[in-house]
């Protein structure tokens, strides 16, 4: 799914699409209704699905997280919960989600991949996570004279994707490759760097 926060989040006031060679930069602010009237809206139709569903979660708090996995639990065909850590969440912060989390559900961490989350392995190994989605990365562009930052997209990503797979594929934690994918290509030579799986964002859309 999109990301589901605890609490409504309203659209950035600043939000934008900033094209550049090889790709694009977006900026929303995470808009989403919050987590029960997304359950209300959706669980029913997550339910009758023939695949089963990643819910993808953002968590400010360890209560929001734990209210939110629990209940995920009691839901019909949901697969596993894909959990967003900040680029610059501190360590005790980490830890905080990663305890909140565990439960019955499989659990995947999405982090930015040029982000330094190789110093929350130790942590990942730690609470026996499924598996880590490298997702897209950060940036800051200008838009009408102001500095705006937000995840950028596009296929100039596959080459810093596959560095960092082929880097720590034997870090103990199974690798996702999460962005910069937009070729059947592309999503093998991954799984050749060392990827377990392929996920897709920026193609599809």
């Amino acid at each position: 799914t999109p990301a589901i926060s605890w609490l409504p989040r309203s659209p950035a006031r600043d939000r934008c699409l900033l094209e550049f060679p090889g790709g694009f930069q977006l900026h929303t602010g995470i808009h989403n209704p919050g987590f029960a009237k997304t359950l209300k809206q959706y669980a029913k139709k997550w339910a009758d699905l023939k695949v089963p569903v990643w819910a993808h979660l953002i968590a400010r708090s360890g209560y929001e997280c734990r209210q939110m996995v629990r209940a995920l639990e009691e839901i019909e065909n949901i697969g596993a919960v894909e959990l967003s850590l900040p680029a610059d969440a501190e360590p005790a912060f980490v830890e905080e989600l990663l305890q909140s989390a565990q439960g019955e559900l499989p659990l995947y961490i999405s982090v930015p991949f040029l982000s330094p989350w190789e110093a929350w392995l130790n942590q990942f190994r730690l609470y026996t996570i499924s598996g880590v989605v490298l997702s897209a990365p950060r940036g800051t562009l200008i838009c009408e004279g102001q500095p705006i930052s937000g995840r950028l997209y596009g296929r100039f990503l596959f080459p810093l994707l596959l560095e960092k797979i082929a880097a720590h594929k034997e870090c103990g934690v199974n690798l996702i490759a999460g962005s910069g994918i937009f070729a059947l290509e592309q999503g093998e030579l991954a799984l050749q760097a060392g990827a377990s799986a392929v996920q897709l964002d920026a193609c599809l859309w």
